[in-house]
């Protein structure tokens, strides 16, 4: 596969961009320090990045292309929810940074792309050898944790009134 060339300058661009990273912009030299535990890995079109029910150690940045995000119904129905642009500077498979769950949903390349990777136990390395830069990072990725156990809780919520309405109209 002729994957793309992309420069050191864009990958660093890219995570300036990234709202994971937003605490280390104003640090000097934490992004560059974050980059180098980060490894580049390239996709070809409809290759799947992260498969759902699949364990994987590590989460993304894509800084070239375009994915998009499916979930299978418990009937084995796939379903989009999303489509995420390297443009946006997005990453995906946080996750996997807190714990050795298997995969929610799964990441597919629209097109050619390239994703900057970073493994669990480099992760886990930069916090124990930069504790002040991992922290606002770790407090980022709980606070987007928590607000999607939230919405998951009130989309739970709204699905059981509409049931119980409707076993209370029948």
């Amino acid at each position: 596969m002729g994957a793309p060339k992309i420069s050191q300058s864009h990958h660093l661009l890219t995570l300036e961009n990234c709202p994971l990273l937003s605490g280390l912009k104003e640090k000097k030299g934490a992004i560059e320090d974050f980059y180098s535990y980060l490894d580049m890995l390239h996709f070809a079109k409809e290759q799947p990045i992260v498969s759902q029910g699949l364990a994987d150690s590590k989460m993304y940045f894509l800084v070239a292309g375009s994915v998009r995000v499916l979930k299978t119904s418990v009937h084995g129905d796939v379903f989009q929810v999303a489509i995420l642009r390297s443009e946006e500077s997005p990453y995906f498979g946080e996750g996997a940074m807190l714990h050795d769950q298997k995969r929610s949903s799964t990441i597919e390349a629209l097109e050619e792309c390239s994703c900057l990777a970073l493994a669990k136990k480099r992760f886990e390395e930069f916090c124990v050898q930069k504790p002040y830069w991992a922290l606002p990072i770790v407090l980022h990725m709980a606070t987007v944790l928590n607000a999607r156990l939230k919405k998951q809780s009130d989309d739970f919520v709204l699905v059981y009134k509409a049931l119980a309405e409707e076993i209370a109209g029948s």
